[in-house]
């Protein structure tokens, strides 16, 4: 039973290589490669020009300010399992959220929304 698993391992990716190579073949026509295919296409502008007159701070900022809430609730998950009534486990949390509500009150004061 043991020696079976590797060989169907192999069969299967022989076959997949093959179906992949199949693909590639009959396709019959391959991709040229153009110069604008190199360019990075992003937030509907192409980028041909210097990218600092067409990129927002405020997209930036926002994009940061979902980063740090998802990170909260990665961060937040050993409070939750490890709480056992101890004092630093319950000051670390409390500065974790206190520095979040800064943070949180430095976007309305700056009007990033």
């Amino acid at each position: 039973m043991f020696f079976f698993f590797p060989f169907m391992m192999v069969l299967f990716l022989l076959c997949f290589f093959l179906l992949m190579l199949g693909k590639y073949l009959l396709k019959g026509e391959f991709k040229k490669n153009n110069v604008g295919s190199f360019y990075i296409y992003e937030c509907g502008y192409m980028m041909f020009d210097n990218f600092e007159k067409y990129y927002s701070l405020q997209f930036f900022l926002i994009a940061l300010s979902f980063m740090f809430f998802d990170l909260e609730i990665v961060l937040f998950m050993p409070f939750i399992f490890c709480f056992q009534n101890n004092f630093l486990i319950t000051l670390g949390a409390i500065f974790f959220i206190f520095f979040l509500t800064i943070g949180l009150f430095m976007e309305f004061t700056l009007k990033v929304f």
